[in-house]
């Protein structure tokens, strides 16, 4: 890219920061980074867990919001991906991580064979019904919400960035969040780049406008950092 891209950010803002460090340690050349989350997370006051044999996690906000309300022993923990797993760990689950996405957390469930009761906390909107699926292949599986994404207008200064010339691009990891910041987002003047974490959200971008979107390689953070680097080097 010839002139100076803008990587805007708009998961919840914990999240996003720690994007941000990333891309800053692993990305070279010129960018600037705006941080704008179209999303908020609020963990749900007053939600009884049933008891469980094993935990299933498909976001660090689940984790969040469970933290301290399991039984005191070391409960397993199957986890969608790297990060999930490593807030997992630091909540005192015994956490085991699958390659990114539910289909591979699916098979990982399979593999290990868990007895008992597998429960999914998880946000008021999901893309699929995990603990269908795993009931489906005859484990015995519940979700129950633990937290809700609250939608959020896109800030002064993202608008501002967008109605520049300069390129802006723009990191989805889910479907819902494309949803979310795409419908705010429209038909920017600035030329937009949306980089699509698997693709299934790159069909949803698709599906919301007509966006040239990069699909990373990789359904993990480090994947979409190197797609997003291989943009700016273009």
């Amino acid at each position: 890219m010839r002139a100076t891209p803008t990587i805007l950010l708009t998961r919840p803002r914990a999240q996003s920061l720690r994007f941000a460090d990333q891309c800053r340690g692993a990305i070279r050349g010129d960018f600037d980074i705006l941080i704008a989350p179209v999303i908020r997370i609020e963990p749900l006051s007053g939600v009884e867990l049933p008891e469980a044999e094993a935990m299933i996690f498909t976001s660090e906000n689940a984790v969040d919001a469970v933290a301290g309300k399991t039984r005191p022993r070391p409960v397993p923990a199957f986890c969608v991906g790297e990060q999930t797993a490593i807030a997992a760990a630091r909540a005192g689950f015994v956490a085991r991580a699958a390659g990114g996405n539910a289909d591979s957390l699916a098979e990982l469930i399979r593999q290990a064979g868990p007895q008992g009761r597998l429960l999914h906390p998880r946000g008021e909107h999901q893309t699929g019904d995990l603990a269908a699926r795993l009931c489906a292949d005859g484990m015995q599986a519940t979700s129950v919400v633990v937290y809700r994404q609250v939608g959020r207008r896109l800030s002064v200064a993202a608008r501002a960035v967008l109605g520049r010339q300069a390129p802006v691009i723009l990191p989805l990891f889910s479907q819902r969040s494309a949803q979310a910041a795409l419908s705010q987002i429209g038909v920017p003047g600035a030329p937009l780049h949306p980089v699509a974490i698997s693709g299934r959200v790159a069909d949803r971008v698709a599906a919301l406008g007509a966006y040239r979107t990069v699909v990373s390689e990789r359904p993990d953070a480090a994947g979409m950092v190197a797609a997003i680097a291989r943009l700016i080097d273009a």
